[in-house]
C-alpha cells in the first residue's frame, strides 16, 4: 500500500513496523521452559494472583506524532485494509500498520471504533496480535463497548475462541473504568450461569468457563466465588486454564493453602511435538487455530508463576 493512500501523520504508521521491535519480548518459551512452568504448576504453592500487567502501558503514544480524533476515519480504513491485513511479509513495516492504528483508536477513545474492532472478531481472532491486544484497545475505549461484547459473550452460536475474547475485553474495561466494573463483571457472570443449564457440547462450557473464571480472578471478584464453587461442582470448568476451585480461591486471596494435592493438569500433553505452539512475534495471520486453545492456557497458566511463594 503507497503511503499517499494516507495522509500524514497517519502515513507514518505504515513505517512504524514490527511493535514487538519497538519493546522487544523475550525470546519464545523453549520445550524445556514449558516443562518447567507446568512442574511448577504442578508442585509449587500459589499465592494470591496479581492482576496481570497491562501492555497498554508500554505501548507508544501515537498521538505525540500528531494523531489526533480528526485522523479516526483513515485509522479505521487502516485498521480494515485488506491489502495490509493479507501480507504476511513480516520485513515489509507496511503490514504492521492496523497494530499500530487501533493502538492509536484506543489512545484517542475512539468510540467509532468498537463497531469495526468487533466485527473482525470473526474473520481474525484466531491471530495472535488481534487475540493479545484489541481486547485492550476496547477496554481503553471503554464502558461504551460493554454492551456489543456482552451480546458476543452470551451468543452460543458463537465460536469460543470469540467468545472468550469478548470476555477478555469485558475484563480490561471493567479494570481500566472502575465505573464501569460492575456491568463488565455481570456480563461474564451472567454467560457463567448459562453454561449451567446450556446443551453445548460439555467441552465448549468447559473451556469457555474456564477462560471466564480467568477474567474474574483478573477483576478479583471474590462475590463471584459462589457461582464459580457451582460450575466446578457441575463439572462445567477445563482446570487446566483457572486450575481447580482450590487453585481459584488461592487466586482470590480466600484461602491460603490447598487442603488437597494439586492435580496435574497436564496442559501441554495434547500439544503434538509435530506441531508446536508457533511464536506470536511475528505477522502471521492462520486461517485455522488449532492449536488456538493451548496456546492460551499456557498464556493464562504461565502468569500464574507470579503466584508462587518466595
Amino acid at each position: 500500500m503507497p503511503d499517499f493512500a494516507y495522509p500524514p501523520p497517519v502515513a507514518a504508521l505504515l513505517a512504524f513496523g514490527n511493535p514487538r521491535e519497538l519493546l522487544p519480548d523475550p525470546p519464545p518459551m523453549t520445550d524445556e521452559e514449558i516443562a518447567a512452568v507446568d512442574e511448577l504448576l504442578r508442585t509449587d504453592t500459589l499465592k494470591k494472583h496479581d492482576p496481570y500487567p497491562l501492555q497498554s502501558l508500554t505501548w507508544p503514544d501515537y498521538r505525540a506524532g500528531g494523531i489526533g480524533p480528526e485522523h479516526i476515519p483513515d485509522l479505521l480504513r487502516m485498521v480494515r485494509d485488506e491489502d495490509l491485513w493479507e501480507s504476511d511479509n513480516e520485513d515489509d513495516p507496511a503490514s504492521f500498520a492496523p497494530i499500530h492504528a487501533w493502538r492509536a483508536l484506543g489512545q484517542l477513545r475512539a468510540e467509532e471504533a468498537i463497531t469495526p474492532l468487533i466485527a473482525l472478531l470473526d474473520p481474525y481472532d484466531d491471530w495472535d496480535w488481534f487475540k493479545e491486544e484489541v481486547p485492550e484497545v476496547l477496554g481503553l475505549i471503554g464502558p461504551t463497548a460493554i454492551a456489543p461484547l456482552a451480546v458476543i459473550l452470551a451468543n452460543p452460536m458463537r465460536p469460543v475462541g470469540m467468545r472468550t475474547t469478548a470476555g477478555t475485553a469485558l475484563e480490561k474495561i471493567g479494570r481500566m473504568h472502575p465505573d464501569a466494573r460492575a456491568a463488565a463483571v455481570t456480563a461474564i457472570t451472567d454467560v457463567v450461569t448459562t453454561t449451567l443449564t446450556s446443551d453445548a457440547p460439555l467441552n465448549d462450557l468447559r473451556e469457555l468457563n474456564g477462560f471466564l473464571i480467568s477474567e474474574l480472578i483478573d477483576l478479583e471478584e471474590t462475590d463471584a466465588l459462589p457461582l464459580i464453587a457451582r460450575v466446578f461442582a457441575a463439572d462445567r470448568v477445563d482446570e487446566s486454564i483457572p486450575g481447580d476451585l482450590e487453585d481459584v480461591e488461592i487466586a482470590f486471596g480466600v484461602r491460603e493453602q490447598r487442603d488437597t494435592p494439586r492435580p496435574h493438569y497436564d496442559i501441554f500433553s495434547r500439544l503434538p511435538v509435530s506441531d508446536p505452539i508457533p511464536p506470536s512475534s511475528g505477522i502471521a495471520k492462520p486461517v485455522a487455530a488449532k492449536n488456538d486453545k493451548r496456546k492460551r492456557q499456557i498464556a493464562k497458566q504461565s502468569r500464574r508463576v507470579n503466584r508462587k511463594k518466595k
